[in-house]
C-alpha cells in the first residue's frame, strides 16, 4: 500500500523486528501521511526515536558511555597482565617450551591473552573500518584495524613458524600486546570523547526542553494537537498568544509581538 503512494520512494520491512525504514520525498508526501495510511490498515505504527513514542534522545550518549566503558575495562583487565609479561627480559623467563618445540610459555600467554581483546573490543572498530575501505573512505577506524591486525597476524605466523621449525629461532619475539594496547587506549578516548560529548548534550537538551512538544494543527477547518514529529510540510499551525513558536514557518495569516 505505501509503494503506490506518490512521494514514497522505498519501503523495506523487517517482520521478524517489527521495524520498516520508510524512504520518501518530503516535498511531496510527509511522515504523518505514512503513519496514518499504515494505521488504518490495522497496524500501530510510530516515529521510531521521537519523545511521542518513548524513544531516546540523539542528544543522549548514555549507552555509548556504557559500551566504551564496558570495553575499556575488558581491554585493562587482559591489557595489565599483557603488559607485565612485556617486561619481563626475553629470554630469561617463561621461556620453556610447552606442548610444542617452538612455542615458549611467553608467547602462549600473550596469545592467550590479547585475542579476546581483539575479538570482543575490536570487534565494531573492525566493523566500521572495513566498510569505510568499501566506501573508500578512509577513516581513524581503518587505521586502527590496520595496525592491530597486522601486528597480530604477523605475531600468530611468526608463531607458527617457529612451531612447524620452518624459522631457526625457536623462540621468536611477537607482537602480541600491541592490539590490545592500541584498543585500550582507543577505547578510553572514546569513553572521555563521550563523557565530554554527554556534557554538551545535557546543556542542549535543557535547551531544547523549552521548546514545545505539540503544535495546534489546522485540518479542514478542525483543530487538533498533534507531537510536533508528526509536522510536515504545507501544515497549517496555530500560535495562540502567549504561547511558544513550535517550528520554523512562513506566516499566512494573523499579526503578533513576538519575543
Amino acid at each position: 500500500r505505501l509503494k503506490g503512494m506518490g512521494g514514497v520512494k522505498q519501503v523495506s520491512v523487517a517482520l521478524t523486528t517489527p521495524k520498516g525504514v520508510v524512504t520518501d520525498d518530503s516535498s511531496q508526501i510527509g511522515i504523518r501521511t505514512i503513519i496514518e495510511t499504515v494505521n488504518n490498515r490495522g497496524f500501530v505504527a510510530t516515529l521510531q526515536g521521537s519523545d511521542s513514542s518513548g524513544g531516546m534522545s540523539p542528544y543522549d550518549h548514555t549507552a555509548a558511555k556504557a559500551k566504551w566503558r564496558r570495553s575499556f575495562f575488558i581491554s585493562i583487565l587482559f591489557f595489565i597482565p599483557l603488559f607485565v609479561i612485556m617486561l619481563l627480559p626475553h629470554g630469561e623467563y617463561l621461556h620453556d617450551p610447552v606442548i610444542f618445540s617452538g612455542l615458549s610459555q611467553r608467547n602462549l600467554l600473550l596469545f592467550l591473552l590479547s585475542t579476546p581483546v581483539m575479538i570482543i573490543v575490536g570487534r565494531p572498530l573492525y566493523i566500521s573500518g572495513i566498510k569505510s575501505l568499501l566506501h573508500r573512505a578512509a577513516t581513524m577506524d581503518l587505521l586502527i584495524v590496520l595496525g592491530t591486525r597486522f601486528a597480530y597476524i604477523y605475531s600468530v605466523i611468526d608463531m607458527l613458524l617457529a612451531i612447524l621449525h620452518v624459522e631457526s629461532n625457536g623462540d621468536p619475539m611477537l607482537f602480541f600486546e600491541t592490539g590490545p594496547m592500541l584498543l585500550t587506549f582507543v577505547s578510553l578516548g572514546r569513553y572521555l570523547e563521550h563523557i565530554a560529548k554527554g556534557k554538551t548534550s545535557d546543556a542542549l537538551t535543557s535547551l531544547l526542553n523549552h521548546q514545545p512538544k505539540e503544535a495546534l494543527v489546522i485540518e479542514n477547518g478542525i483543530e487538533r494537537r498533534i507531537h510536533i514529529d508528526m509536522l510536515q510540510r504545507g501544515d497549517i499551525v496555530k500560535v495562540v498568544a502567549g504561547s511558544n513558536i513550535p517550528v520554523d514557518g512562513t506566516v499566512t495569516v494573523g499579526e503578533a509581538h513576538v519575543d
